[in-house]
């Protein structure tokens, strides 16, 4: 599906985002859980993709699964955009 580098790391190229299946917005949100995992010392998810209740935020639809779509060039630039900041405002300190 998207081809990632040596570290499982997805590249610039094969980001995407998930669309509404009714209106195409991508503000989406989804009913998961997560849980604390003290061997990996971090919180993980329960995959809320395979099979919880998604609803679109625009025109609250409600559906099983999102439909992907590729980043365009815009939102490609806005992620790298953000994560610039992140690792500026983390060398600032």
């Amino acid at each position: 599906r998207h081809t990632r580098r040596p570290d499982g790391r997805l590249g610039m190229t094969d980001l995407v985002t998930y669309v509404c299946p009714e209106c195409g917005s991508s503000s989406l949100s989804a009913m998961g859980s997560i849980d604390w995992d003290i061997c990996l010392q971090k919180w993980v998810s329960d995959h809320p993709e395979e099979g919880c209740d998604i609803w679109c935020m625009e025109c609250d639809a409600h559906f099983d699964m999102e439909k992907e779509r590729p980043l365009n060039l815009k939102e490609i630039a806005q992620v790298a955009i953000k994560k610039q900041e992140k690792l500026n405002a983390s060398n600032a300190q």
